[in-house]
């Protein structure tokens, strides 16, 4: 009614209620969390849960707006200027945002990680701390926060490494032995190691049993590969660090070589 008794074209009157649906839209987006968030503390509903019900209202509150504001510029009877605002609106409202929006639906919708868990995209790794519309932020181990656009998920491999159950595997590769060493008697000595340090570790596994094999011969060793267990793979580096440090000191009290790299060199006249 107030529209109809203020003569104005269509153009302006489109913009007037673009402008007046923003001012909406914020207020409404302020109420919707503010009302889940008393929910939240009133009935005392876990951090993660609480997370996904106010990205939830979000999604929502958006797709009202966005509706709401297509409608609007579906009215504007001048068809130039209709295209006109659309790509005002295409301009300000970036690819790359739409992307990362889609995307943040996507990853609502999925469950792909949740808040923890650890998780490795591209080059960065790091425990999940918020699942945004826009983007991710995770914490790395070197105690940096990370924003990752959600966009990237959909074109990245993305790890979970706390999705599959609580045993993560751990490979060691790069324990080596010279050729003139017992291999079975090194074999049998990392084992034990690993075994022995597990039940002082509650987080080093003894089930699944741990193994060694040979993986390859080297130019200056005989190269074993060690596959043990963790329940928390935020442990594995200062785990396989601790089975190093004991390794070496096993080798050299039962006369086991971790030998120097070496070259033959042959001189001919």
């Amino acid at each position: 009614m107030v529209f109809e008794m203020v003569s104005l074209d269509p153009a302006t009157l489109a913009i007037v209620k673009l402008a007046l649906l923003a001012i909406a839209g914020m207020v409404l987006y302020l109420y919707a969390t503010s009302r889940v968030n008393a929910y939240v503390r009133k009935n005392n509903i876990p951090l993660e849960k609480a997370r996904e019900l106010v990205n939830a209202t979000r999604v929502i509150v958006l797709l009202l707006v966005l509706f709401a504001a297509l409608n609007i510029l579906g009215a504007v009877a001048n068809i130039a200027l209709s295209t006109s605002i659309l790509g005002a609106v295409i301009i300000l409202v970036s690819q790359s945002f739409l992307s990362s929006f889609v995307s943040g639906l996507y990853l609502v919708a999925s469950r792909s990680f949740g808040y923890g868990d650890r998780i490795q995209v591209g080059d960065y790794i790091g425990d999940v701390l918020d699942i945004g519309l826009i983007s991710t932020r995770i914490k790395t181990p070197n105690n940096e926060v990370v924003t990752i656009p959600n966009s990237i998920f959909l074109t990245t491999e993305v790890k979970n490494y706390d999705i599959a159950g609580s045993e993560k595997v751990v490979e060691m590769e790069d324990i080596g032995v010279s050729y003139s060493s017992d291999l079975r008697k090194a074999k049998a000595l990392v084992l034990e190691v690993i075994k022995e340090y597990a039940r002082e570790e509650p987080h080093l596994l003894a089930d699944p049993e741990p193994r060694v094999t040979t993986s390859a011969f080297g130019d200056s060793s005989i190269n074993l590969k060690v596959k043990f267990y963790v329940d928390d793979v935020r442990l594995r580096g200062a785990i396989a660090s601790e089975i190093r440090d004991r390794v070496k000191e096993a080798f050299e009290r039962e006369g086991i070589e971790i030998p120097f790299p070496q070259r033959v060199v042959r001189m001919e006249k």
